[in-house]
């Protein structure tokens, strides 16, 4: 419209289907109010060094669907005040580990549909304020839980669809906030006793889809406000109450699709559950 300049932009959005060799630099100060930028559809072959550089008023950046390798370590280093960042369906088997270094106000951060296979272990030690961190449909096989050293503050983890097989003791122990997560669909066969030590903010667990045939003895004890669990879709064939210890806040089990032959008697006096199947 008449006298509208780029300084009145909040939102940019760049979506072509071509291809890239490298993608220089997004210029921010030609648009000082922009708040969200997206960038889909072009498969680009190398983001330059700094790409967002001086984009500090940002909330809201989206790398989906580029077909994207590699990102450089200082990608995001203009971006101080990020809200949420979605770098969803490239195709990159890891990240620097330093990429997120400046990121402390970041909430949401999504990296699904990638082709991760590991991380390095100080990734998300700055994000401090996370709530959310969803990294579904990679090639994760193993969980170092030095990636949850710092992340006090997140309420939701989201693992499906990746090729986790075991879940060590402590591999969660510092996600002390975590209230959901998600872990369906990874081919999981083993749970530790302590697998699930200290979280006991957790509301909600997903374990559908795996190929558990049991649980260990008080594995799911310190989850002590757990309400909704998901085991459905697997392989188990008994359910004793000493896996559960003196849980008594479930109120909701899916079981269906598995081999059960047998509950424990106990289990259904200490777990108020309302649909078992």
């Amino acid at each position: 419209r008449p006298g509208r300049t780029d300084y009145d932009v909040k939102y940019v959005q760049i979506q072509f289907d071509g291809f890239y060799q490298e993608f220089d630099q997004f210029y921010c100060f030609s648009f000082e109010n922009l708040e969200q930028f997206g960038i889909s559809g072009i498969k680009i072959q190398k983001f330059g060094p700094n790409f967002f550089k001086d984009c500090n008023n940002l909330k809201h950046i989206s790398i989906s669907s580029n077909g994207v390798k590699e990102l450089p370590e200082d990608l995001l280093l203009g971006t101080t005040n990020l809200d949420q960042l979605d770098i969803t369906n490239n195709d990159f088997e890891t990240l620097p580990e330093a990429i997120f270094s400046n990121l402390n106000q970041l909430t949401h951060l999504h990296l699904d549909f990638n082709k991760i296979k590991d991380l390095p272990p100080k990734i998300f030690s700055s994000l401090s304020n996370l709530k959310l961190l969803s990294i579904r449909g990679n090639q994760i096989t193993k969980l170092n839980p030095k990636w949850f050293e710092n992340l006090q503050n997140l309420e939701f983890l989201q693992m499906n669809n990746n090729k986790v097989k075991e879940l060590p003791d402590n591999t969660f122990m510092y996600l002390t906030g975590l209230t959901h997560l998600e872990f369906a669909n990874n081919g999981l066969q083993t749970l530790n006793p302590n697998s699930f030590a200290n979280l006991k903010s957790l509301k909600t667990l997903y374990l559908s889809e795996n190929d558990i045939t049991g649980f260990p003895k008080n594995v799911f004890k310190p989850l002590e406000n757990l309400t909704f669990l998901w085991i459905n879709d697997n392989k188990i064939k008994t359910i004793h109450s000493d896996s559960f210890g003196m849980h008594n806040s479930l109120v909701m089990s899916g079981m269906s699709n598995n081999k059960i032959e047998a509950i424990d008697e106990k289990f259904i006096d200490i777990v108020a559950i309302t649909n078992l199947f």
